[in-house]
């Protein structure tokens, strides 16, 4: 009787004796199994939109210059196809040679996106009756049937950046609309960067839409110092190996300065340089 009762107490002991010997071996185990933090890290970006989605530009592209506000001149594409060089052709829907000017970059294999007018904050340059434009206050049906019509009217794009919008890039419910329709046309966004407060990218991302965003204004200023001083500011980052997207304008000094400034060694040193692509092909698993 005596050892019937003494036999529970060494059996408690033998058993925690066997649990201190055997938890780290089971707790090394348990770590081996459970997913580290880089592991959690991939598991959750699997069910994020993939790479393209962060960025427009290969690894071998290191510069692009989009050049706004085309259409209202046959001279600014005959003008940028003569370049050394491509550059994207930024085309502003419903302007006077709009299709002519797209069809020409296109046949030329120079890529074409829409330059979407947005609302600005700006009092000087505010004018919701522009044809075309997207504003504050528009129901979304009437919104999504004024870019729809508006990617209609310019063909071969491949996506679109904004024309001004320092106002509308700043609102959520109207990126979203954006990003729904980019979406549904498989158009990537460029965010032109009118506002620090931009929420686009946000909401192209949040969406799975390819995205991009303007680095370097190349003639804020018109003056041929402030345009060469922007040029070497866009070298910088491609020296560094970063990508840069470059906006510029049709002007006359702009177009002095591309044709007659960049210099065939940039040229060279660049290689894939200064194309805009879609890379939905990519990303079609969103």
């Amino acid at each position: 009787m005596l050892k019937m009762h003494a036999l529970p107490p060494l059996f408690v002991l033998a058993c925690i004796f066997f649990l201190w010997l055997t938890t780290p071996l089971q707790a090394q185990d348990w770590l081996k199994a459970a997913p580290q933090s880089h592991i959690v890290e991939q598991q959750i970006n699997n069910y994020l939109p993939s790479t393209p989605t962060r960025s427009l530009l290969s690894s071998q592209q290191n510069i692009a210059i989009i050049m706004d506000d085309l259409g209202y001149r046959l001279s600014d594409a005959k003008a940028l196809l003569a370049l050394a060089f491509p550059v994207t052709f930024a085309v502003i829907p419903h302007t006077p040679f709009a299709t002519e000017v797209a069809s020409q970059a296109h046949q030329a294999g120079r890529t074409v996106i829409l330059h979407q007018p947005m609302e600005t904050s700006n009092p000087k340059y505010h004018d919701i009756n522009q044809v075309g434009l997207l504003y504050q206050g528009m129901t979304r049906e009437h919104f999504v049937q004024v870019l729809e019509a508006n990617i209609a009217s310019v063909p071969y794009v491949s996506g679109l950046n904004n024309h001004m919008g320092s106002l509308l890039t700043s609102l959520d419910e109207p990126m979203q609309w954006v990003m729904e329709v980019s979406k549904k046309h498989q158009l990537y966004f460029v965010d032109s960067r009118t506002t620090h407060k931009t929420v686009a990218i946000a909401h192209a991302q949040r969406e799975g839409v390819v995205w991009a965003e303007r680095k370097v204004f190349l003639d804020a200023s018109r003056d041929i110092m402030s345009i060469k001083k922007a040029w070497q500011k866009a070298l910088r980052y491609a020296k560094k190996g970063q990508q840069c997207i470059v906006i510029a304008h049709p002007y006359p000094e702009t177009l002095a300065f591309l044709k007659s400034q960049v210099s065939h060694r940039d040229i060279a040193s660049l290689r894939n340089f200064l194309h805009v692509e879609s890379q939905y092909a990519d990303a079609k698993s969103y």
